[in-house]
């Protein structure tokens, strides 16, 4: 009899403590921080205390001027050169109609940063509503698991099925959605520049 996999959901201090190891590590105040986030130092420092839990725009913004991936808020420091992310060990992160499961630190062993982000998304059900454009520094290629992927790009929209993948340069905006009736899940590696 095959084991079940348990499943569960990451709760969001590891994004506040996140922002708040990289604030500092870039020499960065609570104040300038917030000020150039266009939010007050009150809500930043709820954030970081996780007492709040920011929106994607903002999370994007806090990136953004910490020069880091949005991602590396979501996925903590391992202490080897080598990583096995076991399946019953599954971790999901809720972000809008997306959940994600990171498969790769922010770093490894001796502070050496990851090259990317690798992850499995799980895209909800009639979900172009909630759908945020998303902009990267690095280049990220996607893979349909289960499903079916929408992407738009400027004005043009690229269906995907199972099977199809998609690669998108760094600095381009893009929406993801599904029009589907049923969860579509694909395998995302977004480059860490």
């Amino acid at each position: 009899m095959k084991k079940k996999n348990k499943v569960t959901h990451q709760p969001l201090a590891l994004v506040g403590n996140r922002i708040r190891q990289m604030r500092k590590q870039n020499g960065v105040t609570l104040s300038e921080l917030a000020a150039s986030c266009s939010i007050t130092v009150a809500y930043l420092s709820q954030i970081e205390r996780n007492l709040a839990e920011p929106s994607l725009p903002v999370l994007r913004r806090i990136a953004r001027e910490l020069k880091t991936e949005m991602s590396m808020f979501f996925v903590d420091e391992v202490h080897t050169d080598v990583l096995i992310t076991r399946a019953d060990d599954e971790v999901l992160t809720d972000i809008a109609a997306l959940r994600y499961r990171f498969m790769m630190p922010s770093r490894l062993a001796g502070g050496k940063r990851s090259d990317m982000s690798v992850m499995i998304a799980y895209i909800e059900p009639q979900s172009m509503e909630n759908a945020e454009s998303i902009t990267h520094r690095g280049s990220e290629f996607t893979t349909v698991i289960s499903g079916e992927l929408r992407y738009l790009i400027g004005e043009e929209e690229f269906v995907l099925q199972e099977g199809d993948s998609i690669y998108v340069e760094g600095q381009v905006a893009h929406k993801v959605y599904n029009l589907s009736d049923q969860e579509s899940r694909c395998l995302s590696a977004i480059e860490l520049v």
